[in-house]
């Protein structure tokens, strides 16, 4: 197996825009340091990839990823390691000679096919660590290796620590540029029209059942939207979802 030397590199905890580049390229060069190269992505719900402030990709400016690599990410909605992260919070790794490895076993690792990673890429070993953010953002950072002996066992804590630190603090810097409140509760009548959303009423189905105009319903549904930072109407109703939303409103009705 590989042997490591934990590197010693600046922070990748981003505190503005301005700090985005230094830290990508610091978080770069400790993965170096361990032999592996960075995969990164903020937020599967999106198809916007990571940038600078001045909008450079930081898989092509940064990370120096391939197109064979990229389409691990790329190709997100058919890799079953980015399917994994949504379900779990528990880093997992495993390289062409052996199946997918996880300090606590979860049923989803265990069946895992980590042959459409080898088939997809020139990658030969890989470690996974899922990142679970705020608002229910689900992101992840993955590293690899064109080795096949590396033991991610020697690196795991360190890496991912670093990962979740990365992430959450560009979500984070992100979510302020973009808007003045990184959070706000959602109202009684914005639950109300989601959930009849959530249950497949129409706007005009919600305006009818809760005696509201048609404009207001939608007033509200996008309200939500506007504080869950989601673009779409399925896209609110998953996230509502996720935060607990439907549940808490129906154990209070």
């Amino acid at each position: 197996m590989a042997e490591f030397e934990m590197p010693n590199v600046g922070s990748v905890s981003i505190e503005s825009g301005s700090d985005i580049l230094r830290c990508a390229e610091n978080f770069r060069d400790i993965a170096a340091g361990y032999g592996l190269s960075v995969l990164a992505w903020h937020n599967l719900g999106s198809p916007i990839p990571m940038m600078t402030e001045g909008g450079e990709l930081l898989c092509t400016r940064v990370f120096g990823l391939t197109g064979n690599e990229w389409d691990l990410l790329a190709k997100r909605q058919y890799s079953p390691l980015v399917d994994l992260c949504r379900y779990q919070t528990e880093p997992f790794w495993g390289n062409a000679n052996s199946g997918p490895k996880s300090r606590h076993p979860t049923p989803y690792a265990e069946k895992i096919d980590f042959g459409w990673v080898w088939a997809n890429s020139q990658a030969r070993s890989v470690l996974v660590i899922p990142v679970h953010m705020q608002l229910g953002q689900v992101g992840l950072v993955g590293f690899i290796s064109a080795r096949d002996d590396i033991d991610f066992e020697k690196c795991v804590d360190h890496l991912s620590w670093l990962s979740h630190t990365f992430l959450s603090s560009y979500v984070r810097v992100n979510i302020k540029a973009k808007r003045a409140h990184v959070y706000e509760q959602l109202s009684t009548r914005e639950i109300d029209c989601l959930s009849w959303a959530f249950d497949g009423k129409t706007d005009r189905d919600i305006a009818e059942i809760t005696g509201r105009s048609y404009a207001t319903v939608r007033f509200y549904i996008s309200s939500a939207a506007s504080k869950l930072g989601t673009v779409n109407r399925a896209q609110t109703l998953a996230k509502a979802a996720t935060l607990g939303y439907f549940g808490s409103w129906a154990s209070a009705a």
